[in-house]
């Protein structure tokens, strides 16, 4: 896909019989929009989630992209995200991850490295996540 933006969020939602990724992602597109000041929002799908996906999610998400199923399954559209990201720049999440505040003053530091990893993530009581 080309870059129709210059930064923006990027998640998955593929959901499974345990988990409704799409509703996870919508409300992590919600909070992208109420907490950050860049806040454009893509969600990758798999066929049956989009299938799912309604008028509310339409108003919340600016690109929903249908992702083709690959040989190793719905995992598999992870190696090709930066293929389809509608973002030159893109800060792809997993979409059970929440914002508690505006992390925009991280952009220059992304702009310093190709590729940015997390590590030592905390949950909501500040303690260091062992997962």
């Amino acid at each position: 896909m080309r870059h129709k933006e210059q930064l923006g969020f990027l998640t998955v939602a593929c959901n499974s019989d345990q988990v409704d990724y799409l509703q996870l992602a919508y409300l992590q597109a919600l909070n992208v929009k109420k907490t950050q000041k860049t806040n454009k929002f893509a969600v990758v799908v798999d066929k049956s989630t989009n299938q799912k996906v309604s008028n509310k999610h339409k108003k919340v998400f600016d690109y929903i992209i249908e992702a083709s199923e690959h040989s190793y399954g719905v995992f598999g559209t992870e190696a090709f995200l930066f293929e389809l990201t509608p973002f030159k720049e893109t800060i792809k999440l997993e979409s059970d991850l929440l914002f508690t505040r505006s992390i925009d003053h991280w952009i220059h530091a992304f702009r310093l490295r190709d590729i940015v990893l997390s590590s030592g993530c905390k949950n909501y009581r500040q303690e260091t996540s062992s997962v």
